[in-house]
């Protein structure tokens, strides 16, 4: 074997090398966008994929209604059984 032989041998190597390494690299900078859609969500589309993000905050807004209505109640609830009591007792 001759040297520009081996040399071709070896940059061939090489060659496969470069491109297992830009393989791997393109499915984790894929996997990375995934995760970052399933994160953030779909761009332009955060009604439909609202992303986890949007998840959360959108639980945060619904448990903060819910406060405020169960508030609401317990002052109606009150209201209604003080004058019921105060009709029972003649105030």
């Amino acid at each position: 074997m001759t040297s520009i032989d081996s040399l071709r041998s070896e940059l061939a190597e090489y060659h496969v090398e470069v491109r297992e390494h830009i393989v791997r690299s393109e499915a984790r900078e894929k996997a990375f966008r995934d995760l970052q859609v399933d994160v953030y969500g779909v761009p332009g589309e955060k009604k439909m994929h609202p992303g986890l993000m949007g998840e959360v905050a959108s639980l945060r807004r619904s448990r903060r209604v819910i406060q405020i209505v169960f508030g609401g109640v317990w002052t109606i609830t009150t209201l209604i059984f003080g004058a019921i009591l105060a009709t029972l007792t003649g105030r």
